[in-house]
């Protein structure tokens, strides 16, 4: 299992290529897994944006102006990777954050389709 140190330092664009963030408590064909891609499909269509935040955690900004944060840590915690396969699958766009050089900058990984 990776660090969270690790995983906030990989590059935006690995975000493309969910497995790149499965933990070892992943199960192909569990049911958690699927409910988490479900999760995620489902955010998308409710959001116009869905993110990660530079500690890893995933957020979203909902159609009607809400927003959601999460506390799951992306390949911290268990089918984070399905969720973001929802969040790709799904038609919201998709930001990524990453501290870089000690500056925060933000990487569109996936555009809207709406």
């Amino acid at each position: 299992m990776h660090s969270r140190k690790e995983l906030n330092s990989r590059p935006a664009l690995d975000f493309l290529e969910p497995q790149n963030f499965s933990t070892l408590f992943d199960v192909t064909g569990s049911s958690k897994l699927k409910e988490q891609y479900e999760k995620g499909l489902s955010i998308s269509r409710e959001s116009r944006v869905v993110g990660i935040s530079i500690d890893g955690t995933w957020w979203a900004k909902g159609i009607d102006g809400s927003m959601t944060n999460a506390y799951e840590v992306v390949g911290y915690h268990v089918g984070t990777c399905e969720i973001i396969h929802g969040f790709l699958d799904g038609p919201a766009q998709f930001i990524v954050y990453r501290l870089v050089n000690g500056k925060i900058e933000s990487t569109i990984v996936k555009e809207s389709s709406r």
